[in-house]
């Protein structure tokens, strides 16, 4: 917001509240913001033998990784045909390093191909890395979650849009847990609604977020014709319930004359809140 003050944190400042002091970490002093690469290049110098530790300890992979990947998809494909039919597209992994390959995953209602030889095939999400991170995933050493969050991968995505059902499929890799997110999504009744309003118009829309459950009567703002969710910023085209940047369930929604709905509890719109 303009003219809202803020301030520069970094790990291990500690900062009063009260006063808006902040007590810089002594572990800083040493970082010039004019020579940010000569920090970065000293740093890695600091750090390279436990990064070189790190690296030994996920040796490369031998020359069966190719078929070994291609079991641990089958193998997540058999686990949730709900995921699977919200999932719908072709994940390609560029796998660098021993034993790589270019490898397309076709994920899709009912089942999962592998394809361990290039085609000519679209791929709507790419993941590079290392066959040793690989390895360290397909062999149970780590989870795809442990990998995620390790950055040790490059990823792209054509269009631009998040697929949670991906990311929870590949997070979870446990059928009852997948199960358990299937019996919730689909036990909200789509008969439960809320009037919501905002440039002048109004919808009947589902009460419950179509991709986790938050409740839309305190939870989303209306702009444009479009109903963004606050639990984690889906955003859904109110003219046809089409959720715009992520893979998600539609929503519900009809449009509704304003003389109706205004005796209708309202959800807060952005007009409303700014």
């Amino acid at each position: 917001m303009p003219g809202q003050p803020a301030m520069s944190l970094l790990p291990g400042d500690v900062v009063d509240l009260g006063t808006r002091r902040v007590l810089p970490d002594p572990q800083w002093d040493d970082v010039s913001w004019h020579d940010l690469e000569g920090y970065l290049e000293s740093y890695a110098a600091r750090r390279a033998d436990e990064v070189a530790a790190v690296t030994a300890a996920y040796p490369e992979p031998g020359a069966d990784l190719a078929e070994r990947f291609a079991d641990h998809f089958l193998r997540l494909g058999s686990m949730s045909s709900y995921f699977l039919e919200r999932i719908g597209l072709t994940l390609r992994f560029e796998v660098t390093g021993a034993a790589g390959g270019t490898w397309d995953v076709v994920l899709g209602n009912p089942a999962v191909e592998v394809h361990l030889t290039p085609r000519n095939r679209d791929a709507q999400y790419r993941l590079r890395l290392d066959s040793r991170w690989l390895d360290a995933v397909i062999s149970g050493r780590a989870r795809w979650e442990e990998l995620f969050l390790s950055l040790r991968f490059s990823a792209w995505r054509e269009p631009d849009v998040y697929n949670d059902y991906l990311v929870g499929l590949l997070k979870h890799a446990d059928p009852s847990a997948l199960d358990a997110v299937e019996a919730y999504e689909t036990s909200r009744d789509p008969a439960d609604t809320v009037v919501v309003s905002g440039d002048g118009g109004s919808w009947e829309v589902s009460r419950y977020c179509p991709h986790a459950g938050e409740d839309l009567q305190i939870g989303a703002v209306v702009s444009e014709g479009v109903l963004r969710c606050l639990g984690h910023n889906f955003d859904f085209d109110l003219s046809t319930g089409v959720c715009l940047n992520a893979r998600c369930d539609p929503l519900v929604s009809r449009r509704i004359d304003h003389d109706i709905s205004r005796h209708a509890e309202n959800v807060t719109t952005s007009a409303d809140s700014a």
